[in-house]
């Protein structure tokens, strides 16, 4: 009997469940998705066998499949191998939750996606896939508009979230400051409803010159890690924001002053919080960067993604001395 591992929305495990019923029964599990490209930025898909369990004869992503240790990157290339004939190495370059309807089952999963390189041809097994190609990213967003019915669900999300360069309008934007971000965020908040984002302000509704920002950081990053969205907070140079954000394990909080950081933060993977300071920037600049955050596409090139994943490392070794593990 196959199990999955049931985690919580910081992907905190809180027990077992046999993998249909979980499916089933909409619980909230892990899981991995495997991205592998060539050294020309093609990346290889999978047909899946119409005998699987759900999503059969759909285009997907390299493989995937439910993790049972916390050594996620070891579990997907032995994952890789099995499916695909071949095995690289995989760096995680981010994790999101989703809940999907497919067919009589329900893709609750918290999502760890991953990516490697590798040159030459697989050797899938049949019984996991039954065909495969390499496809240029700009050509695969054409066809998923063009034949979306031809792909798995999760794999469309996860696609428009590395390649689209249109706006990320699903995701929940949660916004707060301080009394020196006040009248900024207010502007912003304005500015990307206007551009029909989804924004979530979670204060101050009032201008209040004894408020502290910490408290307005904690508010908006425990709202982001929950919903796998994005955060802006202002305060008066954004520094205070960005150091507040940061404790929270899960949020890479960062700064930005013009186009261009802000460009560089969302293209390199930094940042699912966006810092602002009221005092060192005008509102129109303002909206340019939150305009380019959200919409630069993330850049796969391998070194940005070691970086990015030794960040996440250095997240989970605080973790266990703070818990006593090591």
């Amino acid at each position: 009997m196959k199990k999955v591992i049931l985690v919580d929305e910081n992907d905190n495990p809180i027990g077992e469940e046999e993998k249909i019923k979980a499916h089933k029964e909409r619980k909230l599990h892990r899981c991995f998705s495997v991205l592998v490209f060539n050294s020309k930025g093609d990346l290889l898909i999978q047909k899946r066998a119409k005998s699987k369990y759900h999503s059969g004869g759909l285009w997907a992503n390299t493989c995937c499949s439910h993790p049972l240790t916390k050594n996620i990157e070891k579990e997907a290339s032995e994952r890789l191998k099995e499916e695909m004939g071949f095995s690289c190495e995989l760096k995680e370059i981010f994790s999101f939750i989703y809940n999907l309807k497919v067919g009589k089952l329900y893709e609750h999963e918290f999502s760890h996606v991953l990516t490697g390189v590798f040159n030459g041809d697989p050797k899938p097994n049949p019984e996991e896939a039954e065909d495969w190609k390499w496809v240029r990213p700009k050509d695969l967003m054409k066809d998923i508009k063009l034949h979306p019915a031809k792909y798995a669900s999760w794999f469309k999300l996860i696609s428009k979230r590395l390649f689209s360069n249109k706006k990320e309008r699903s995701l929940i934007i949660f916004m707060g400051s301080d009394h020196a971000g006040f009248h900024l965020k207010n502007s912003l908040k304005q500015f990307l409803k206007r551009n029909k984002y989804k924004v979530k302000d979670l204060g101050p509704n009032r201008y209040n010159p004894k408020d502290d920002y910490p408290d307005y950081a904690y508010k908006v990053c425990k709202e982001v890690i929950k919903a796998n969205g994005r955060g802006v907070l202002v305060c008066g140079t954004g520094q205070g924001m960005t150091i507040a954000a940061n404790k929270i394990p899960g949020i890479i909080a960062t700064i930005c002053w013009d186009e261009k950081s802000g460009k560089h933060a969302a293209s390199h993977g930094l940042g699912n919080v966006l810092c602002l300071g009221e005092n060192i920037i005008k509102p129109r600049v303002a909206k340019k960067i939150i305009k380019m955050w959200l919409e630069a596409p993330l850049n796969l090139e391998k070194r940005y993604l070691r970086r990015i994943n030794k960040i996440r490392k250095i997240e989970r070794i605080y973790s266990k001395i703070k818990k006593g593990e090591i």
